[in-house]
C-alpha cells in the first residue's frame, strides 16, 4: 500500500512536470532557428572581415607596383633620351629607388 501511494505521488509529480517539460522543449525548438541565424551572421561577418583585410593588403601591393612601373618607365626614358640640363645622372636616383619600390 505504501508503494502504491509512493508510485501515485511520483505519477502526480510527473504529470505536473510534463507541461513544463513540453514548454521547455518548445522553447528549445524555437531557439534553434535563432541560433542558426546567429551562427550564419557570425560566419558572414568573418568572411566580410577577411575580404576587407585582403583588399586593404592588396591596395598596398597595387600602390607599390604603380610606383615600380613609374620608376621603370622613367629609367627607360633616361636610358634612351639625353638628360635634362642640370641633371647629368637622373638614372642614378631611379636605380636607387627601384629596390625600395620592390
Amino acid at each position: 500500500e505504501q508503494a502504491v501511494k509512493a508510485a501515485n505521488a511520483v505519477m502526480e509529480d510527473m504529470n505536473k512536470l510534463a507541461p513544463q517539460a513540453l514548454r521547455s522543449k518548445a522553447n528549445a525548438v524555437d531557439m534553434i532557428p535563432q541560433l542558426l541565424s546567429a551562427e550564419e551572421r557570425h560566419q558572414v561577418e568573418l568572411i566580410d572581415n577577411g575580404a576587407s583585410s585582403t583588399l586593404e593588403n592588396r591596395e598596398h601591393v597595387n600602390e607599390a607596383l604603380r610606383q615600380l612601373y613609374v620608376d621603370r618607365d622613367m629609367l627607360h626614358k633616361a636610358a634612351h633620351f639625353p638628360p635634362e640640363p642640370g641633371q647629368p645622372f637622373p638614372e642614378r636616383d631611379l636605380l636607387e629607388r627601384l629596390p625600395g619600390d620592390a
